[in-house]
């Protein structure tokens, strides 16, 4: 199983809590092989648009380091064989503890080597996000760490190479993010908001954005990868680097299906066969209405057009209010949202337990109480409702494929057995990736109309279903 939304709550002075730095979307490097390659094209453009001041900022978790390992957070090869790095590790052994350098060099010759080297701050873990700033200019480099500038434990210069930015040592050769751009020093870590300024940024204005993503273009911000589930550039300049020998992003931004409410809809009738059956069914889905008229989530019929529908919104005078409710061919049995104050355009998540003679509706993972009910409608499981049930549906209503379902959903889970409140509830903020017992349907809409319950049961969208960023 996957952790998509789940909040946890962690307690820190105030001290702590003013310069802690939480990253949800970032690239995680395995420190073996893999990087972010930035092609001649985008290096061109790069070096087109930079300044004699450049200003290089990111936020790390250093993953794999102990203090005596190396890893390269981004390498640039110049002509004449110079390089430049921003390296993580121990470079010499007259630094013993963690610390970041930015250097430039002529490979050709070791003693041609300019470098400056920080130690970093005693409270850096690596399970800690910190953020890094690199001020680079003809005269000085400086390097500020979580906003506080660093305190250097060596400083030198060699041979004519001068602190400056990465263009005073020629076009730019062989590009990457998280290698020293020669297939060696992998770094092994999280980096997240990877961003390249043409200009020297000042501290309030680090610090401005320490904790922040960027997503728009910005003045002087000449390469912005937000690293939130691709190597994209946000800079307006489209510099990106492409993710090589599978660099991770473990919470790559997820997805759900959106229906337009005029004819979308997704066919499940391949899984039929496994819904006609005595066992007690759990349906649960997320869903966020765009309207409050009456729309249908799902529906499922038989070769007779009996059918059982479950919809959202006010069905009958009986139900006030924003609802979900289910009907059975011309008799209705509701629920009224009591616990939610606003469904419409809020996310949701509801599970319906269909059980003998009885059908229990949650909201949010709360039991809510049923209204108008019935007594001529037959309580059970979905075959008892429609018996030889061959054809089911998302989004819209069987047999008319009328009141089409406008807004999103996601996590789309049938269940051949009663989930208990508990079941319901520990589960409800996960995605299921995995097949599960009694799993008969699993479509997270992340990007994909497959089933990953492990029945295969995969499906279509119908007429035009786009994917849209879960919020």
């Amino acid at each position: 199983m996957q952790l998509i939304r789940r909040k946890k709550f962690n307690f820190y002075s105030a001290k702590t809590l003013q310069n802690l730095i939480i990253v949800n979307k970032y690239a995680l490097f395995d420190d073996v092989n893999d990087y972010l390659n930035i092609t001649s094209e985008d290096r061109d453009k790069l070096y087109s648009l930079i300044n004699d001041t450049v200003t290089i900022e990111f936020r790390m978790r250093n993953a794999y380091g102990t203090g005596t390992d190396s890893g390269a957070v981004m390498g640039i090869r110049g002509s004449s064989s110079n390089e430049f790095l921003i390296w993580l590790g121990n470079y010499t052994s007259n630094v013993s503890s963690e610390w970041l350098t930015v250097s430039c060099s002529n490979t050709s010759s070791s003693s041609n080597t300019s470098a400056l080297m920080c130690a970093r701050p005693s409270y850096i873990t690596h399970t800690t996000w910190v953020h890094i700033a690199i001020v680079m200019s003809p005269n000085y480099w400086k390097i500020y760490i979580d906003g506080v500038e660093a305190t250097y434990a060596n400083q030198t210069t060699f041979n004519g190479l001068k602190q400056g930015t990465f263009k005073d040592f020629g076009i730019l050769g062989a590009t990457a993010i998280g290698q020293r751009s020669n297939d060696t020093g992998w770094y092994g870590g999280g980096l997240s908001d990877f961003r390249i300024w043409n200009t020297e940024r000042t501290l309030p204005e680090i610090n401005a954005f320490r904790t922040k993503s960027i997503t728009t273009p910005t003045t002087g911000l000449i390469m912005n990868l937000l690293l939130n589930g691709d190597g994209n550039d946000n800079s307006g300049n489209s510099i990106n680097a492409t993710p090589t020998n599978g660099v991770a992003f473990p919470y790559k931004t997820k997805t759900a299906a959106s229906f337009d409410g005029v004819n979308d809809y997704i066919p499940i009738d391949n899984v039929t066969s496994l819904l006609n059956t005595t066992n007690s069914q759990t349906i649960e889905f997320w869903i966020r209405p765009k309207a409050s008229s009456v729309r249908v989530i799902a529906g499922f019929k038989n070769a007779n057009n009996i059918y059982l529908l479950i919809t959202f919104a006010d069905w009958t005078s009986a139900i006030q209010g924003e609802s979900i409710s289910i009907r059975s061919d011309d008799i209705v049995v509701g629920v009224t949202s009591t616990t939610v104050s606003q469904m419409v355009n809020v996310w949701s998540h509801a599970a319906i337990v269909l059980k003998n003679n009885e059908w229990l509706f949650y909201i949010n993972g709360v039991l809510q109480t049923t209204g108008n009910s019935n007594n001529d409608l037959t309580r059970g499981n979905l075959s008892s409702n429609v018996p030889n049930l061959n054809t089911g549906v998302i989004g819209t209503r069987l047999p008319n494929f009328a009141n089409h379902f406008i807004g999103d959903i996601h996590d789309f889970r049938i269940w051949n057995t009663e989930r208990t409140q508990a079941q319901i509830v520990d589960n409800m903020n996960i995605t299921i990736t995995t097949p599960q017992e009694n799993l008969v349907v699993n479509y997270t809409l992340d990007n994909t109309f497959d089933d990953l319950s492990g029945n295969n049961f995969h499906t279509v969208g119908m007429n035009g279903i786009s994917f849209i960023e879960r919020d």
